[in-house]
């Protein structure tokens, strides 16, 4: 990445956390670069455009470093972290969001790809996650930037091509298969992950919420050009029973970097 490249902030108006600062990544850059010398520029921005991401805040940080043989090149990095607790952050703690996904990277995804690796196959199932921690009552996490590999997040208001939703649902499928085989050789995961978006002792609000959204849903549908057939298996408006809520979760563009191509 050259550092003559302009840096670009696609949401002016998010407010980066005062603790977010060049010291959090000294021992960051000190792992992933042993090399580097110094940081000569710290520079956060937003990672996503406004509405990109609702549950969390995501930020990329850009730094300048300057190595031990004098050359010098730019690094990025993305930051999650959990909201303000008067701007949706304690709706988000009581679905336990934060501390799934920090077992998710510490214990589950390593072993998932353990298996493919086992298997003989080698997987990257999310980009590598190379710090977990928890800092004035937020916890965060530091990831490496996909962006530099050339991957590219896409415009949810948008959608996929067909190319890229095949590519995205087959990793999403090797992603499910891995959890059910390691489910099967070390047993149930915890209560935790009982439940995600929807959970089954509130099914009531998700059902007020699927209600408002199917009209708009099915009318899509029908202009995507499906079979009839498959129109009458989607799930019947109100009908509880045709909603699994045991493993709802969400894959969206930001939590989707690792699937989209060049």
């Amino acid at each position: 990445m050259s550092q003559s490249e302009t840096i670009e902030n696609p949401n002016e108006h998010l407010v980066i956390p005062q603790w977010l600062n060049e010291s959090k990544f000294q021992l960051v850059v000190a792992k992933d670069e042993p090399e580097a010398s110094r940081i000569l520029t710290f520079t956060p921005v937003a990672a996503v455009p406004p509405g990109g991401n609702f549950t969390s805040v995501m930020i990329r940080v850009f730094l300048d470093l300057e190595f031990k043989d004098g050359r010098q090149k730019r690094k990025s990095y993305v930051v999650k972290t959990t909201l303000d607790a008067d701007k949706g952050g304690k709706a988000v703690e009581e679905f336990r969001y934060f501390y799934k996904e920090q077992q998710m990277y510490s214990t589950y995804l390593p072993a998932f790809e353990k298996l493919y690796r086992d298997a003989g196959h080698s997987m990257e199932l999310v980009p590598k996650c190379l710090e977990i921690g928890e800092i004035e009552g937020n916890l965060y996490f530091i990831f490496e930037d996909l962006a530099i590999q050339g991957y590219l997040s896409a415009d949810r208001t948008k959608g996929l091509d067909m190319t890229h939703m095949r590519l995205s649902l087959q990793k999403l499928a090797e992603f499910h298969a891995a959890s059910v085989v390691y489910q099967d050789r070390h047993g149930p995961y915890p209560t935790d992950f009982e439940h995600g978006f929807v959970k089954k002792d509130n099914i009531e609000h998700s059902l007020q919420g699927f209600n408002i959204k199917y009209p708009e849903l099915q009318a899509s549908m029908k202009s995507w050009g499906l079979d009839e057939s498959y129109l009458k298996k989607v799930a019947v408006r109100g009908d509880q029973r045709r909603i699994s809520y045991r493993r709802s979760g969400r894959l969206q563009c930001p939590h989707s970097w690792r699937f989209f191509c060049q």
